[in-house]
């Protein structure tokens, strides 16, 4: 990943400005020099300079979370972890411990720089942020620039969103700004491919050109299914269930969500499952390539089926690995099936 030029702010609550004397890091050389030990404790590694990139030192997500953890003990400062992304050098997070100046996250982060080309846009899946991507962008070369963009809410000040219409509202706005003319290309992951559906009727709408509009292992609810498939699906579900593994999945992914921004993503994620349960698909005569997981869980085994009374041409591409594990374990494939589908697409 490469968080050099980010569209992101952080709010520190007013309730966590002061921070413990005893803890070293009052003024922006003590926190300087905390962070630094802080920092080579974490990453195994001495810094070579306040300048030094978090991820390109060899940081990931958990190890963000243990850097932040350090920081609130050491510092007395509780930062959400999703903060590296606005602050990813020492020199930057020691701005960000002694300054005053409250803000709010925004949606949209440059994840990766690339080429003069239209960027492509990353949809948050059920957890809300970006983070998620870590893996999935970490070994693959993009032939254009990625941004990802995060549902409302992950900062714990602003009031989450509990519908995908108000969602694509949301995320168009911001795309828009980002890129005003198309072509577009939009890829939603899981809750972020209905997203992403909502934001290219936006942009057909208003005018403007889809170059590409990709989804990774996202459906409806069940309770739109066609009655085949939700029968089908309730079938599965219910083998799926005398094993443990995936409930056991979704609890430690539950459990990384709490830690990378408190209970702000739980109240995001909670809110997304309502706008989940309640929205209807609507007709897109576009072409949608869909990234199928391999190992089918509590999701339909058939997108065609799945997608059929809305999205006629769909291009399904099957990847190594179940819901959750494309991307993270098994990120490499997907990753580089969908640099491959961009390359072909991109002008």
């Amino acid at each position: 990943m490469n968080p050099a030029a980010y569209h992101i702010t952080i709010v520190i609550h007013p309730n966590n400005q002061a921070m413990d004397p005893a803890a070293g890091c009052t003024g922006y050389t003590n926190a300087l020099q905390e962070l630094s030990k802080i920092w080579e404790d974490v990453l195994g590694k001495t810094p070579e300079s306040a300048a030094d990139d978090f991820f390109r030192a060899g940081g990931n997500p958990s190890l963000t979370i243990r850097l932040f953890d350090e920081i609130r003990v050491r510092c007395g400062r509780s930062i959400p972890p999703l903060a590296i992304y606005n602050a990813p050098t020492i020199s930057a997070l020691a701005h960000l411990l002694v300054g005053d100046q409250p803000a709010q996250f925004s949606n949209a982060l440059l994840l990766e720089s690339g080429p003069a080309r239209p960027p492509l846009f990353l949809l948050h899946g059920l957890g809300g942020h970006v983070m998620e991507f870590f893996e999935l962008l970490g070994g693959t070369i993009w032939p254009c620039p990625v941004y990802g963009l995060q549902a409302r809410g992950t900062d714990g000040l602003q009031a989450p969103l509990d519908r995908i219409e108000s969602m694509a509202d949301y995320h168009f706005e911001a795309i828009t700004r980002i890129q005003p003319e198309g072509p577009y290309f939009i890829c939603g992951y899981s809750l972020g491919g209905l997203v992403g559906v909502e934001i290219a009727l936006r942009l057909l709408e208003s005018g403007r050109a889809v170059g590409s509009l990709l989804m990774i292992d996202s459906y409806p609810h069940a309770g739109f299914l066609p009655p085949m498939e939700r029968f089908r699906l309730n079938l599965q579900r219910a083998r799926h269930r005398i094993t443990r593994a995936g409930s056991q999945r979704h609890k430690e992914l539950q459990v990384a969500n709490e830690r990378m921004s408190g209970p702000a993503l739980t109240i995001v994620e909670e809110n997304a499952r309502r706008a989940l349960q309640a929205y209807r698909p609507r007709a897109y005569s576009g072409k949608v390539v869909f990234f199928r997981a391999q190992i089918t869980t509590v999701f339909p085994a058939d997108p065609r089926s799945a997608w059929q009374p809305w999205i006629p041409a769909l291009e399904i591409e099957t990847v190594a690995g179940d819901h959750h594990s494309i991307l993270r374990e098994d990120a490499q494939p997907l990753g580089s099936a969908l640099s491959r589908r961009l390359n072909a697409a991109l002008p």
